[in-house]
């Protein structure tokens, strides 16, 4: 089912294409660290590749390690990059998103075309509403009735 993080990965994905015309050049979004493992399963990263965990030993080979992933003060920041010089038939206007997570940059499966690790922008909201789509709405898989909000407006403040 849809998380309330997918709700503020879909908003901040709509603050990263508006960019600075959403209210400014610097925008900070914040969430709890217990949805940053959905965030990141959302999006594949770190799931690449990676067979189910034994249940009955430890694999001590496994890609994945939650105190590596979010540890005390743990973050995720999608940096949204302006590169005009990296302007293509496919992202005409140059703009570029970045993972960082937990000050090192994180590749985006299936979306690096663009300068250090980043994806274009357009490929990056692509990525996500072929996500959103296998997920459903979330007002829709949650029942709520129709004059409820169907997202989250309060990242504009």
């Amino acid at each position: 089912t849809r998380r309330s993080s997918d709700l503020w990965l879909n908003a901040t994905a709509e603050i990263l294409r508006q960019g600075p015309e959403a209210g400014g050049p610097f925008f900070l979004s914040f969430t709890h660290d217990t949805d940053m493992i959905p965030i990141l399963a959302t999006m594949n990263i770190l799931c690449g590749g990676v067979a189910p965990l034994p249940t009955n030993r430890v694999d001590h080979w496994r890609g994945w390690r939650t105190s590596q992933i979010v540890p005390m003060a743990a973050r995720i920041m999608f940096e949204r990059m302006s590169c005009p010089g990296e302007k293509h038939a496919y992202n005409p206007d140059g703009i570029y998103v970045r993972l960082n997570m937990n000050d090192g940059i994180m590749a985006i499966p299936g979306c690096v075309d663009g300068p250090r690790l980043s994806c274009p922008l357009p490929r990056f909201l692509s990525l996500l509403e072929e996500k959103f789509a296998i997920a459903g709405q979330f007002s829709e898989v949650c029942g709520l009735d129709e004059d409820q909000p169907k997202g989250i407006s309060f990242l504009h403040q």
